[in-house]
């Protein structure tokens, strides 16, 4: 297995993985930043690093993978 799966759009190394339903939540949406979008169902996360120091900064529930 990869140590990461991706990098997000500033370079960050990210590790995205499928889980079961961990919940609800929302997301940012870019066409109204005041609007973020509800999601009822989440079925992964997300983890980004930071790219000099690999440390992780970040860890939030996404829709999906």
């Amino acid at each position: 297995m990869p140590r990461f799966t991706g990098e997000d759009s500033m370079g960050n190394l990210v590790v995205r993985m499928e889980t079961e339903n961990i919940g609800e939540g929302y997301e940012p949406n870019p066409a109204d930043p005041s609007n973020p979008r509800y999601i009822p169902e989440m079925h992964g996360f997300e983890m980004r690093f930071d790219f000099e120091t690999l440390e992780p900064w970040a860890l939030y529930p996404i829709e999906k993978v």
